[in-house]
């Protein structure tokens, strides 16, 4: 899912590990696109990830090419 705001491009990646981290996620993403913030949803009490996340590219090609490549394609 993609939603346009200031030249910036967020996505929201669903079926994390519920390891993941905040880091890993940015380190995963980088490597396809710059990379301006992340966020992975954790639970209010347990501080664990809830799986999914947002990632914010600089812009909307960078985005699409990112999630291509991490979806195999």
């Amino acid at each position: 899912m993609f939603m346009c705001t200031h030249a910036q491009v967020i996505h929201r990646r669903a079926g994390l590990s519920y390891d993941t981290n905040e880091t890993a996620l940015k380190d995963a993403f980088s490597q396809h696109g710059d990379v301006i913030a992340v966020k992975v949803i954790c639970h209010p009490t347990t501080g664990k990830s809830k799986g999914f996340g947002f990632v914010t590219f600089s812009s909307e090609d960078e985005a699409a090419a990112a999630v291509q490549k991490m979806n195999g394609a």
